[in-house]
């Protein structure tokens, strides 16, 4: 891990004063809504669920990025859940995790309210969201994941009982490396393998999904979406 890097990518937030981004993305999606939507988002070579593409979101009226915040440089992703009844009604939204300040859930309510999903059917549908309120230009004092050997990252992790763990890595065609994105801890972290699928490897990508880092609750707000590469070696993991 290290600090101070540059804004992530996404449409500008409306503000105030100074310069500022953010960016939402559907992170995960419970059972009820896993028949509603189909695969997409190929850039993340990872199925998503089928209906997202009906999502529908305002086009022009973004968030505002609040003045307070931005003079503070504060950032924050905000993680909530929008829960569909009607595909013609606003969503009642639930936050999970405000991103550090009740600012920017109150930017975010007016805005999520438009969103509406006319694909649904009879049954409820839930979509679970980051918004990443992010700041631009140097600066500003921010965690940032690097790439690891899984040694050093399991030293980082939350401990795990003790004799819980056992995987021998070289029925796995090792050595390989596999992309995680943290979601962790309110959803399961996304793992993709880069260069091919192997069925042995399956139960241990499981397991570290369910991986969450050891950090505070700022610097664990901070990685929410953020990805890494994990150089995995031919080992015996016995934990």
């Amino acid at each position: 891990m290290a600090r101070d890097r540059t804004a992530r990518g996404g449409r500008p937030a409306r503000r105030g004063r100074g310069a500022a981004r953010a960016a939402d993305d559907v992170t995960a999606v419970p059972s009820a809504a896993e028949r509603c939507l189909a695969p997409s988002d190929a850039a993340r070579a990872r199925p998503v669920y089928p209906r997202y593409a009906c999502l529908v979101k305002p086009n022009d009226d973004r968030p505002l990025y609040p003045d307070k915040l931005v003079r503070q440089g504060v950032e924050g992703t905000v993680v909530f859940r929008l829960h569909f009844t009607d595909p013609t009604q606003a969503p009642e939204m639930v936050v999970l995790d405000d991103g550090g300040s009740v600012l920017f859930v109150r930017s975010l309510r007016g805005y999520v309210e438009q969103f509406r999903l006319p694909c649904m059917g009879k049954e409820p549908v839930d979509l679970h969201f980051n918004y990443v309120f992010q700041l631009n230009g140097a600066g500003v004092n921010r965690v940032v994941l690097r790439d690891l050997p899984l040694g050093t990252f399991l030293r980082a992790v939350k401990q795990f009982p003790v004799g819980s763990v056992y995987f021998d890595t070289n029925l796995m065609k090792c050595p390989f490396d596999v992309r995680m994105t943290f979601l962790q801890p309110w959803n399961r972290n996304r793992i993709d393998e880069l260069e091919e699928d192997v069925p042995a490897r399956r139960a241990f990508l499981d397991w570290l999904s369910g991986m969450q880092l050891d950090l505070g609750p700022r610097a664990s707000n901070q990685v929410l979406g953020q990805s890494m590469t994990l150089h995995v070696p031919c080992v015996k993991i016995d934990l």
